[in-house]
């Protein structure tokens, strides 16, 4: 069975959907992040507005003290002709007490849960983010100290092989 009008519309939602940002907050950490609602709900509403449902089932699980994972199948369906696509994507999640460093592990399953989702609905809609993880960054400067007997910094790298090259 062809599925024409089902990639119709996954190209009329992705012309629609805009690279992510990062609104969520980590203070104890100190990073941003990716919410839920940042991912879910523009692609929910592009989706709706040609037809498309999505939804989601944990189809595995393991959960320990303090920790989870899962694997989710999203499926995004034409509510018109029936044709689906379905992509699965792993997720974990951890729930410690930091006052006494001990498993409480009652949130872990929905973190886990909540990763997938957004893992999976990134993957199956080609979602970038703002930001680009893997983007070189200047590199900090070195130190002039050696950090091991016997190392040379790189500023006395420099001048030998500028030496040895005369």
């Amino acid at each position: 069975m062809s599925k024409t009008k089902l990639y119709q519309k996954f190209l009329a939602v992705q012309q629609q959907l805009k690279p992510l940002t990062k609104s969520g907050r980590n203070d104890f950490h100190r990073y941003s992040y990716t919410t839920a609602s940042d991912v879910l709900e523009p692609v929910r509403e592009a989706c709706n507005a040609v037809g498309l449902i999505i939804f989601s089932e944990v189809i595995e699980q393991t959960i320990e003290p303090g920790r989870a994972s899962v694997v989710i199948k999203l499926t995004c369906a034409d509510s018109e002709t029936g044709e689906s696509i379905e992509v699965t994507a792993p997720g974990s999640g951890e729930d410690w007490s930091y006052k006494d460093n001990r498993p409480t592990g009652d949130k872990a399953i929905y973190k886990a849960i909540t990763g997938a989702s957004k893992y999976a609905t990134r993957i199956m809609f080609c979602l970038p983010s703002a930001d680009d993880p893997e983007k070189e960054t200047a590199r900090p400067k070195t130190t002039s100290k050696p950090l091991v007997s016997g190392e040379i910094t790189r500023e006395e790298w420099q001048r030998r092989q500028q030496k040895f090259a005369q």
